[in-house]
């Protein structure tokens, strides 16, 4: 595998995304122009511009590289995660230390004034890089609309189904960004992207299996049907 430079995208502070070596199986199926629509495709993605295409083939070659995109974008959260809280504990631990440092310069100063009182006030700012409360507010919100009437009432509206809306979250949430005045706003935020990114109902979801594995897809039957044409992929029967 390698990593691709390149600028503010995906992810507050991610610059870089991966590509695996075996996506060359895909490539190699694919005539030249189709493989120039998938790459141009691939960036528009990857930088937030919600690429569409009508082109089936570069829909089905590119669907198992967004959730690989989505996975590795989990473990990135992941990890800015653990750092953020790595970063709070040792903030903490500084400033104990810092603490502890003032405190003792205050006793031995005091042993000179033997009748004052020693007053130590402990004060510990943590400064951490990300911040812990915007994080922990995103993910209550988060818990809390999935969990709630809202989304309901937008399933309804929308003819939806709640499970469909549930999964859009889920898409939501790489798209989501850090910070939101109040929680009105952030789910204002996802009504506007839902409406943008609806698909036709009509639409299903399979689990195919290729080279790679199982990937899922959301398709109607006919696309279903072209797709399992290539020979790429198979259902799990048909294995």
């Amino acid at each position: 595998m390698f990593n691709i430079l390149f600028g503010e995208i995906m992810a507050e502070n991610k610059k870089s995304f991966v590509l695996y070596c075996d996506l060359i199986h895909t490539i190699e199926k694919l005539p030249d122009d189709k493989a120039g629509l998938l790459l141009k495709h691939l960036f528009r993605y990857v930088n937030d511009k919600d690429p569409i295409t009508d082109d089936l083939i570069v829909e089905i070659a590119f669907e198992p590289i967004k959730h690989q995109l989505k996975r590795d974008l989990s473990k990135w959260d992941d990890k800015i995660d653990r750092l953020t809280e790595q970063g709070r504990l040792g903030g903490i631990k500084s400033g104990e230390a810092r603490a502890l440092k003032r405190k003792q310069n205050e006793a031995k100063a005091s042993k000179n004034e033997a009748n004052e009182p020693v007053n130590v006030n402990v004060n510990v700012n943590v400064n951490d890089t990300v911040n812990v409360n915007d994080i922990n507010n995103i993910n209550n919100w988060f818990l809390d609309f999935e969990n709630g009437n809202q989304i309901i009432e937008i399933a309804r509206i929308n003819n939806l189904t709640v499970d469909f809306v549930k999964n859009k979250l889920l898409e939501f949430r790489a798209k989501a960004e850090l910070e939101y005045p109040n929680y009105n706003k952030f789910v204002s935020h996802f009504k506007n992207w839902l409406n943008k990114n609806k698909v036709n109902m009509d639409k299903k979801e399979y689990k195919l299996y290729c080279a790679n594995g199982p990937v899922y897809f959301t398709l109607t039957e006919d696309e279903l049907i072209e797709m399992k044409k290539s020979g790429y992929y198979k259902e799990e029967h048909e294995i």
